[in-house]
Parts: structure tokens; C-alpha cells; sequence
């Protein structure tokens, strides 16, 4: 049998007595020791049954009940604030793979206040959209967007790098190979002077 961590040893307790409990009123119901050990690793622990998040560059549309540890870099609000006001956000996973996400107004009050540029999080369940908009944020070719059953959860990721930056060359800028509808940089603008 597998060595135990300690911490674990009270859920196999409780599991082995539960089985013998079972088997002492039918006997007949004896699991052999190797199968009971299977069992109460698939049950008990979760850290062996957790499943390992996406990466962000696999994202398509075959998938919307994705699982992403991700870290924020750059998260900014549009509209009237605590009227028609909705989250944008770019997200980096450990590979440096960066996506944009949207939060729209319904589900913006849900999440605003646990939301911060910088911190790290395990997050669940998007609704993935298409990203042909006039202007992308990010070059990956689908964004995700809140939904009602999407789950955000601040985990400590030291892993997760912080902002990636991806230089142009000035002589591919110069003879205009870029992507015009990419935006690049750090945009602000000022609509009430």
C-alpha cells in the first residue's frame, strides 16, 4: 500500500470503518484491501482527483466548463459606474498565453470588489465567444465572457508570470508588418474634458 500523509490518515480511518460497519452486517459485502484503498483515493482525496487547469492556448468552443489559473494584468472598466459599467480584463497563464475576458454588467456586481490587477486565480466556467471585434485586445482568436455559473477564486500562484511584453522590431513596424486591429500598449482616454 501507498505511504499515507498524516493529514489524510482521519478520511481512511473514517472510510475503513464505514466498510466494516457494512461488512459486519453482510459479510458477504468484503472488499478486498487494495480495492478499498482505490476506492477511498477516488472519494477522499482531492488533491489526487483535482483535475489540472487549461491552458489558455487550447481554449476553442468544444469546451465552456474550463478551469484556468490565471493571473490579471491589466483589468479596466467601461461605462457609467453602478449603471451600465462592465469589466474587461487580460488574463496570463503560466505558459504566458494571454486571453481577454469580459464581464458584463449582471454579473459585474457579483465579482467588482474581488477583481484586482495583479492577483492570481483559479477561475471556472465562461462562455467562449469569438474575438472579431473591430479592435482585439488580445491576438488569441476566441474571448471569454461571465456567465452565471462562472467561479472565481483568489489562489496564491506565485508561478504565474506577471505582464509578458512581446516587442516589435521598428523595421517590421516600419514596413507594416503588424496587425492593424491589435491594440498595443496602455491606452487611456478621457471622454469628459
Amino acid at each position: 500500500m501507498l505511504p499515507l500523509v498524516f493529514c489524510q490518515l482521519p478520511c481512511l480511518l473514517a472510510f475503513v470503518f464505514c466498510h466494516m460497519s457494512c461488512c459486519l452486517a453482510a459479510p458477504s459485502l468484503i472488499l478486498p484491501c487494495a480495492f478499498m484503498f482505490k476506492v477511498y483515493r477516488s472519494c477522499c482525496c482531492g488533491k489526487i482527483m483535482a483535475r489540472a487547469p487549461d491552458n489558455i492556448k487550447s481554449i476553442n468552443r468544444s469546451k465552456e466548463t474550463l478551469k484556468l489559473a490565471v493571473r490579471i494584468i491589466d483589468l479596466w472598466f467601461v461605462g457609467t459606474p453602478n449603471r451600465s459599467e462592465q469589466a474587461e480584463m487580460v488574463i496570463i497563464d503560466s505558459h504566458g498565453d494571454a486571453i481577454h475576458v469580459v464581464c458584463k454588467q449582471d454579473q459585474l456586481k457579483s465579482w467588482k470588489a474581488d477583481l484586482m490587477e495583479n492577483c492570481t486565480y483559479v477561475m471556472h466556467n465562461f462562455k467562449v465567444m469569438k474575438n472579431d471585434g473591430q479592435f482585439k485586445i488580445c491576438d488569441h482568436q476566441y474571448k471569454l465572457v461571465f456567465t452565471g455559473v462562472t467561479v472565481v477564486r483568489q489562489s496564491d500562484l506565485e508561478d504565474l508570470p506577471f505582464k509578458k511584453y512581446k516587442f516589435a522590431y521598428f523595421t517590421n513596424v516600419i514596413a507594416g508588418l503588424f496587425q492593424p486591429k491589435l491594440l498595443v500598449g496602455k491606452f487611456s482616454c478621457n471622454l469628459f474634458n
